[in-house]
């Protein structure tokens, strides 16, 4: 059985990593048969996103290396080396995790506000704000701002204390972690990517594009963060004021607190993305950094007195 027949047999394999093994011998193999590109577009949606992740890559790298060949000269052909995937290929990846997040948070986000009474509006929001900033903002900060998110998700839905929610919430955890280490493995692929397309004689609309994009973001985040976390907190105070001012306006008779409540639960929302952005800047080494900080301290005040109250008041 030769080497290309042993891989195709790892993609088969139950075991993921197995399959993930076999995605990366076959990424590095000289050329691929066709049934080897068929194999590795069906495991590119295998339903473990590291083994999809590497049979998209290893896809990406046969396709550029293709393309490559065609329009290569001739008599160059058989002189010129053998180009590895590199930075390139995995910051396609990348964009692509990016977008996948945009679009599955646009639609959680719809059907959080469709289905309110079943689901939080103000946590639709939220995922309607970061489906559309992934849209924008196709950085490696982003991925912190999915795990930031998911913990989140997973620290309401241990709240709700039902044990169905408990699981949920810790398989969210798993994949905040993930998607953590996802942060880390892109943020270094970026720098890399954009550190050789400098390098390069010339480069495409769309590299010059996406830097300018990221100098925005660099930009962009740490003022946001501040934004975010100090409107939240001011937004809180004024919530709870206003809710004062409706009890007392009620002059004995049960206060209608709905628009107040759903307005707390929104200003919360909006502190919790102000401190996932914050921490986005930080890791990222976006600078200011007192900006982030200051931001990352206001979302998490935030937070903090919101539950310290909420746990006050069970006690």
């Amino acid at each position: 059985m030769n080497s290309i027949a042993i891989q195709l047999d790892g993609l088969r394999s139950p075991n993921k990593n197995k399959r993930y093994e076999a995605c990366e011998q076959l990424r590095v193999a000289p050329h691929l048969p066709q049934e080897a590109i068929r194999a590795l577009e069906q495991v590119s949606d295998d339903l473990d996103p590291d083994v999809a992740d590497a049979a998209r890559r290893a896809l990406l790298a046969h396709l550029q290396d293709e393309a490559d060949f065609i329009h290569m000269p001739a008599r160059d052909a058989e002189e010129a080396p053998v180009q590895s995937a590199g930075p390139a290929t995995d910051y396609q990846v990348m964009l692509k995790e990016i977008r996948s997040w945009g679009f599955w948070s646009l639609a959680w986000g719809v059907l959080h506000l469709i289905a309110s009474g079943i689901f939080s509006a103000p946590w639709g929001l939220l995922l309607l704000v970061v489906g559309l900033g992934s849209l924008y903002f196709r950085t490696a900060s982003m991925f912190i701002i999915y795990a930031v998110t998911l913990a989140w998700a997973a620290f309401s839905n241990l709240m709700a204390g039902a044990g169905g929610w408990t699981v949920f919430a810790l398989l969210q955890i798993i994949l905040a972690l993930r998607v953590f280490w996802q942060f880390r493995r892109f943020r270094k692929t970026e720098e890399e990517f954009f550190e050789t397309s400098s390098e390069s004689p010339g480069s495409t609309p769309n590299t010059e594009s996406n830097a300018l994009r990221a100098e925005q973001t660099a930009r962009f985040f740490p003022w946001a963060s501040l934004f975010l976390g100090g409107w939240s907190f001011l937004g809180l105070l004024a919530v709870w004021v206003g809710m004062v001012i409706q009890v007392a306006a009620a002059r004995g008779t049960t206060p209608n607190l709905q628009v107040f409540g759903f307005l707390e639960s929104l200003v919360v929302e909006f502190a919790v993305l102000g401190f996932a952005v914050a921490l986005a800047s930080l890791l990222s080494g976006y600078r200011p950094k007192v900006v982030a900080i200051i931001g990352l301290g206001a979302g998490l005040l935030t937070i903090t007195v919101e539950y310290a109250l909420y746990f006050l008041l069970l006690a």
